[in-house]
């Protein structure tokens, strides 16, 4: 008995699964599989571990590309703009607060007062402070020992095999008024102890 499409009416052989003129299967049981593919889908659980991988990857390469001192960086800016040392002497090293009374914050004060005077002699009381890093480099091995041996032989209470490592930061802030531009070139240094970086001084050795 001769065999026809239900969907176009042509004639099929007795044997055929599928419609040679419009493709339309006659089996229901069959699938094109040669034509077509479901979509695979993942389980809910694989796209977040996916997502906490992703993630996870981000907040990791942002905290340990870190250098560990950024902070410091960013206190001194913030006496440079407010006068608040507050934070840094936080962030001081046993030694700077080991020196003796107030005097060391005083003279931080005074350092960044004198070179704001001079800024707004230029400038004037309207402008907006920038910073840049340019450049970073550890102290040299002959400059440290010279370090550790002012501490040792003077009379501040030190152990200096709390002094792992100094760095030395050139940094340049610049006020911009908007009609001209100041800059103040400072160094800060800042010692590793007992693992953390600390703040010590302003200027160089």
């Amino acid at each position: 008995m001769a065999k026809f499409c239900g969907n176009c009416g042509a004639k099929m052989n007795d044997s055929a699964k599928v419609c040679g003129q419009c493709g339309t299967p006659v089996d229901p049981d069959f699938k094109k599989n040669n034509t077509s593919r479901e979509k695979k889908k993942f389980p809910k659980w694989v796209k977040w571990v996916v997502l906490v991988l992703v993630v996870g990857g981000a907040i990791a390469f942002k905290v340990f590309s870190g250098n560990g001192y950024d902070h410091i960086v960013k206190e001194v800016v913030e006496v440079y703009e407010t006068g608040d040392v507050d934070a840094l002497m936080n962030d001081s090293s046993m030694l700077y607060m080991e020196d003796g009374g107030d005097e060391p914050e005083e003279y931080l004060v005074k350092t960044i007062d004198n070179q704001m005077d001079k800024m707004e002699e230029e400038l004037g009381r309207n402008y907006v402070l920038t910073y840049e890093v340019e450049e970073e480099y550890t102290l040299p091995q002959r400059q440290v020992r010279k370090l550790q041996d002012m501490f040792e032989a003077g009379d501040v209470d030190y152990d200096v095999d709390n002094l792992e490592d100094i760095k030395v930061i050139d940094l340049v802030i610049t006020g911009d008024s908007g009609d001209d531009t100041y800059d103040i070139e400072q160094s800060i240094i800042v010692i590793k102890e007992n693992g953390k970086w600390k703040f010590l001084l302003l200027g160089d050795f």
